[in-house]
């Protein structure tokens, strides 16, 4: 039935193997280097997902690590800055592209990220959510919704056939 398909990160929505570029990256080892923007859970199950900054040597944003931490099929997914420019999935089940990301972060550390969501499985529709990130004075990372109130922890409403909003990060 197509309700269990659409559940957001949760047993039906993860990817296990993951790369950068064309180098392995381990599944499985959830310890990130680097400033975790926001954790998102969901309504139908106690998974969480952390996205974070992680920077070169000279402190400069290089990637963004995306760790889904569900219990049936936990991923760690990491993606140059450039791929997340023309647009990475975090989550995707059977071809359904249910969860991505396009967006920038510059040098210093400021940029803009769009969450894009599938709204409506029966009818392919998607709806997005902008956000924008900005290092703090402290060298940590601030995510923010387009209304300026804080994303950090998020939180992924689902229903029969998609994702209603996500809490946090949509107005």
């Amino acid at each position: 039935m197509l309700t269990k398909f659409f559940f957001a990160m949760g047993a039906t929505l993860s990817i296990a193997s993951t790369s950068i570029a064309d180098e392995a990256v381990e599944a499985f080892d959830f310890t990130t280097e680097g400033t975790k923007l926001v954790t998102i859970s969901n309504d139908r199950d106690a998974s969480t997902a952390d996205l974070t900054v992680v920077e070169n040597a000279d402190g400069t944003p290089s990637a963004l690590e995306w760790v889904n931490r569900s219990a049936d099929r936990p991923a760690r997914k990491t993606f140059r800055l450039n791929q997340v420019a023309q647009g990475v999935v975090l989550e995707e089940q059977q071809g359904i592209q249910a969860l991505s990301l396009q967006g920038n972060i510059d040098r210093n550390g400021k940029g803009e990220l769009t969450f894009r969501y599938v709204a409506n499985g029966m009818s392919g529709k998607y709806a997005t959510c902008k956000t924008n990130v900005k290092r703090t004075s402290g060298g940590d990372y601030a995510l923010t919704n387009s209304a300026g109130g804080s994303a950090q922890n998020a939180k992924i409403i689902t229903w029969s056939f998609g994702i209603e909003t996500i809490q946090g990060i949509c107005p």
